[in-house]
């Protein structure tokens, strides 16, 4: 049979496309081969997220733990216990408890083969989890795997490296800032509403004023109060823009640090503002800005009434509920 030139490219393009295909099954059959071979199948078996004390974190930088406490999570930092951010430990105890026993991708007979999924002791991030057993689990974690959302990880004194349907990789942060609490103030104080009084005194570089926000009672048409009814005080001749106030109230309460200042060394730094902040049901809170330090001097420090802890807190956090009586004006 002879073919000619048209017939052999219409061939080619055929074997090509039928090679597309084929490779498009492949990798679909490889990941159903994944999915089917996971499910059902955990890699720690009965791990109970309530009996766990402690978690270690380690790389070849650095280690850090992150310990329970009589019922709370507390970051260990420089020696100090810093209060953790407890939806990431409870996230991430979620992910380790759904862990599954994944596909093996190498048997680790051969440790030169372990860089190429991220499992050499200059990559790997070595997670020690300590419970009410006496037994510890030490899981290593490697790189993200070929397929999208899943993991290399070995587990215990195992050689194989298994390649799993999680994001454990991704999810397993190394630096314990990222682990602390950034809110400032208690989980228990959520809401402007809550707020009777705002009191402000600045000597900021942008702002350099004295008022306080108050709440006032009024009620509407149907006679019920209204919770979020505040004043300025002294008061603005302009028109205010709309819920200004509100705004700034709700600013400081979900106001957020950077990082903590571990040293509790407020020596020459200089102090720069003070809020008070009084609730309805008469409880109290202060609040002190200083100027930033050495090793933040961008940023400021903050220190409260109601708990030890230093912060650093970006400007741009501060302009939240700092705010020049001139920039409430409705322009």
């Amino acid at each position: 049979m002879k073919f000619t030139r048209e017939k052999i490219i219409k061939i080619l393009i055929a074997s090509l496309i039928i090679q597309i295909i084929l490779i498009i099954l492949l990798q679909f059959f490889s990941y159903q081969n994944i999915k089917a071979r996971t499910i059902g199948k955990k890699l720690i078996k009965d791990f109970n997220v309530n009996a766990v004390v402690s978690l270690e974190f380690s790389t070849a930088d650095e280690t850090f733990t992150i310990n329970k406490k009589e019922g709370f999570w507390l970051v260990k930092m420089s020696g100090k216990d810093i209060p953790a951010e407890l939806i990431k430990i409870d996230s991430f105890l979620d992910i380790i408890r759904n862990l599954p026993e994944g596909v093996l991708r190498d048997k680790g007979s051969d440790p030169a083969n372990d860089v190429l999924f991220g499992l050499d002791k200059e990559h790997y991030k070595k997670i020690t989890i300590k419970s009410l057993k006496k037994k510890d689990i030490v899981l290593y974690i490697g790189d993200p795997g070929v397929l999208r959302g899943t993991s290399y990880i070995r587990i215990n004194n195992e050689r194989k490296i298994r390649e799993i349907r999680s994001v454990i990789s991704n999810e397993t942060e190394d630096k314990p800032v990222y682990w602390v609490r950034k809110r400032i103030f208690e989980d228990s104080l959520i809401s402007a509403i809550d707020v009777d009084k705002y009191i402000i005194e600045s000597s900021l570089p942008w702002i350099k004023e004295s008022y306080s926000i108050e709440f006032k009672e009024e009620k509407d048409e149907a006679g019920n109060i209204i919770n979020d009814n505040f004043i300025l005080n002294p008061p603005l001749k302009e028109k205010m823009i709309d819920n200004q106030l509100l705004f700034i109230i709700n600013g400081l309460i979900n106001l957020t640090a950077f990082d903590y200042k571990l040293d509790n060394d407020l020596n020459n730094l200089v102090k720069l503002a003070k809020v008070r902040l009084i609730l309805k049901n008469g409880t109290i809170y202060n609040l002190t800005v200083f100027s930033g330090d050495k090793a933040e001097p961008e940023a400021y420090i903050v220190s409260v009434d109601f708990n030890n802890y230093l912060y650093y807190v970006k400007e741009s956090d501060l302009k939240k509920f700092a705010v020049t009586r001139n920039d409430m004006i409705d322009r």
